[in-house]
C-alpha cells in the first residue's frame, strides 16, 4: 500500500470539443466513481484509494482501541496524521487517535523482542467525499465583466475548494466562493484544489469560453479515450488480463503526457488517440472458468494453508483442513474465550458439553453461535472482520454424524457448503464432526468404543492437526458429534490428537470451524 498519498489527482469534464490550443488539463483520478445525474451532470463519488477499510480505519479526533499481545513499545511514522497512547483502560492495550487525514505507519515493539507494523487511513469526513458537476463542466460567458459561479457543488464534506484560473488574462476567478469573471475573449481552465476525505489531494477542472464557442479540436476525443481507459483500469475486479490492463495503462498515460503538452500537434495528438483505440479494442477478458461442482463428501487438504488475522480479522490464525468445489472447510488454531476473565487460560475457557450429548442447544453450539454473532461476554469476532466477506452457509447443524464406528462415524458427518455468503446469523460458524475430525485434523481415531482401538489418520490430517495450537494432553477440543456412549460427546484429545469421546460434564475448548470461499486465500 502506498503511504500518504500527495499526488495531485485531476478530473476531465469536458465533455465537448476543445480548441486545440486550450491547457493541458492533467490526469483522470483512477478511483473516481461517476454517475450521471441529469443532462448534462455528472455525480462524482471518490473512494478510498489506500485499500484499508475496518478495523484500521479512525476518523480524524476519535480514538481507536487496539490490542497487540505484549506490546511495550508503539511508533507513528507522521506523527502529523495520528497519535497512539498506551492504556489500561477499555478493550485494547493501546489508543490510536486520528489527528489528519491520509496513510499511516504504525510500528510496535514487543517484550519478547518482535517488531511489526500495520497501516492505518486515517480519515476526515468534513473533507470532501462527492460533488456533483454541471453544465458538462463548462461556462460561456458573452463577454468582458460577465459573471458566473463554477457549476460544482459539494454533496459531501464541507466545500472547501480552492479555485484558481490558468490564464487570468481571460477569466479570474474568487479564490474561496468559485464566481468567475470574465475578463478578455478566450478560453481558460478554471482548477479547483481540495483534500479528500481520505488525505489525497484532488483537482476538478472547469473549462471557460468567453466570447467564443468551445469546439473544433480533437483533443476532445483524446479526454474521452483517456478517461474510458481510466474508467476501465479502476474496475475491481476486473474482467481483463494483466497484460492487457499494463497496456491500457501505457496507453493512457501517453494520453496524459499528451494533454500536458500546451498547444500539442494533431499529429501527436492523432498518434495518442490511435494508440488508445487500438489498446482499447484489443483487450482480453480473463477466461471464465466454471464453479467447481460441490459434491457429498469433501477432500481432504494436503497443504494445509493459513489464514492470518490480517487476512481474516480474527486474532488467532485459521487451517485449510478441506475443500469442496470452490470452498475451504477451516478451523481456528486457537481456542475462543467464551469467559470475561482470564482470557487465554485453557482452565478456565474449557466449558462442559450441556445437559445432554446434542449439539444442537449445547454449551458448544451457544458459545460458537455468540462468538460469531457478536453476543459474547469473552471473545467476537469484529462485525467488519475480512473473514465475513467469504463465509457461506451450511448444512452442518443437519450433519452431526455418529462416534467411534468405521461404518458409520467415517462417513456419516461430512458437511457441506451452500455456496450462498452469509456474514451473520447462527450455525455459519460450527464445532467438526466426529467425521471431519477423523479424516481431515487428527493423529488417530476410534474404531471401538472400548478397549482403546484406534486406527491411525491420513497423513494430510496429521499435517493438518499439527498446527493447531495445543495445550497438553489434559485438554480436548468438542466435536459437534453426540459419543457412541450415552452421556458422551465427540472429541479431539489434544496433544495426543485422538478422535474419540468425553463425558458431557467434561470440559474441553472449544475451536469453531467454517465453510468459506476459496477466493479468500488471494488477499
Amino acid at each position: 500500500m502506498k503511504g500518504n498519498v500527495k499526488t495531485r489527482k485531476r478530473t476531465y469534464m469536458v465533455l465537448s470539443l476543445i480548441l486545440a490550443a486550450l491547457l493541458a488539463l492533467g490526469s483522470m483520478a483512477y478511483s473516481l466513481g461517476l454517475t450521471l445525474a441529469a443532462p448534462n451532470e455528472t455525480s462524482v463519488t471518490l473512494k478510498c484509494e489506500s485499500g484499508i477499510s475496518g478495523t484500521y480505519t479512525v476518523e480524524v479526533g476519535q480514538t481507536l482501541d487496539m490490542t497487540v499481545g505484549r506490546i511495550n513499545q508503539a511508533r507513528v511514522g507522521d506523527p502529523g496524521l495520528a497519535s497512539v497512547a498506551f492504556t489500561t483502560t477499555g478493550t485494547g492495550n493501546f489508543h490510536v487517535t486520528g489527528t489528519k487525514a491520509g496513510v499511516v505507519t504504525i510500528a510496535y515493539g514487543t517484550t519478547i523482542g518482535a517488531v511489526t507494523a500495520d497501516l492505518y487511513q486515517i480519515t476526515d469526513s468534513r473533507n470532501i467525499s462527492a460533488y456533483t458537476i454541471k453544465d458538462g463542466g463548462e461556462v460561456i460567458l458573452s463577454g468582458p465583466g460577465k459573471t458566473k459561479a463554477v457549476p460544482v457543488t459539494v454533496t459531501a464534506g464541507q466545500n472547501n475548494i480552492k479555485w484558481r484560473s490558468s490564464n487570468i488574462a481571460v477569466a479570474a476567478v474568487d479564490e474561496n466562493t468559485g464566481l468567475i469573471t470574465a475578463i478578455s475573449n478566450g478560453m481558460a481552465v478554471i482548477i479547483g484544489e481540495f483534500t479528500d476525505k481520505w488525505g489525497v489531494d484532488r483537482d476538478v477542472h472547469v473549462l471557460v469560453g468567453v466570447g467564443v464557442t468551445l469546439g473544433g479540436s480533437s483533443l476532445d476525443e483524446l479526454i474521452n479515450l483517456v478517461n474510458q481507459g481510466e474508467e476501465i483500469l479502476a474496475l475491481e475486479p476486473s474482467p481483463y488480463t494483466p497484460e492487457s490492463l499494463k497496456e491500457l495503462e501505457d496507453a493512457v498515460n501517453k494520453g496524459k503526457d499528451v494533454l500536458e503538452i500546451e498547444n500539442p500537434s494533431e499529429e501527436t495528438i492523432k498518434d495518442a488517440i490511435d494508440d488508445l483505440k487500438e489498446t482499447l479494442n484489443g483487450l482480453e477478458t480473463v477466461p471464465t472458468v466454471p464453479p467447481k461442482p460441490i459434491t457429498e463428501v469433501p477432500t481432504v487438504t494436503d497443504d494445509g494453508r493459513i489464514l492470518t488475522p490480517e487476512m481474516t480479522g480474527d486474532t488467532a490464525n485459521w487451517v485449510e483442513i478441506a475443500r469442496n468445489g470452490d470452498y475451504s472447510l477451516i478451523v481456528r488454531t486457537d481456542f475462543i474465550n467464551f469467559n470475561a476473565n482470564s482470557k487465554g487460560q485453557p482452565g478456565y475457557q474449557s466449558p462442559s458439553y450441556g445437559v445432554n450429548n446434542s449439539y444442537q442447544g449445547s454449551h458448544v453450539q451457544t458459545y460458537i453461535n455468540d462468538w460469531f454473532g457478536g453476543r459474547s461476554i469473552g471473545d467476537n469476532l469484529d462485525s467488519d472482520a475480512r473473514l465475513r466477506d467469504f463465509t457461506v452457509s451450511n448444512d452442518a447443524l443437519l450433519k452431526r454424524g455418529s462416534g467411534c464406528s468405521e461404518l458409520g462415524g467415517l462417513a456419516d458427518g461430512f458437511s457441506k457448503p451452500s455456496g450462498q455468503i452469509q456474514s451473520n446469523g447462527n450455525d455459519i460458524a460450527f464445532a467438526l464432526s466426529f467425521t471431519e475430525a477423523a479424516n481431515f485434523i487428527s493423529k488417530t481415531y476410534a474404531t471401538l468404543t472400548v478397549g482403546g482401538v484406534y486406527d491411525n489418520s491420513s497423513a494430510a490430517a496429521v499435517a493438518n492437526f499439527g498446527k493447531l495450537k495445543s495445550y497438553g494432553p489434559v485438554y480436548g477440543v468438542w466435536l459437534r458429534s453426540p459419543g457412541t456412549n450415552s452421556g458422551t460427546a465427540g472429541v479431539i484429545q489434544d496433544s495426543l490428537g485422538q478422535v474419540f469421546q468425553f463425558n458431557i460434564s467434561n470440559n474441553a475448548l472449544i475451536y469453531p470451524a467454517l465453510w468459506v470461499n476459496t477466493a479468500i486465500f488471494n488477499g
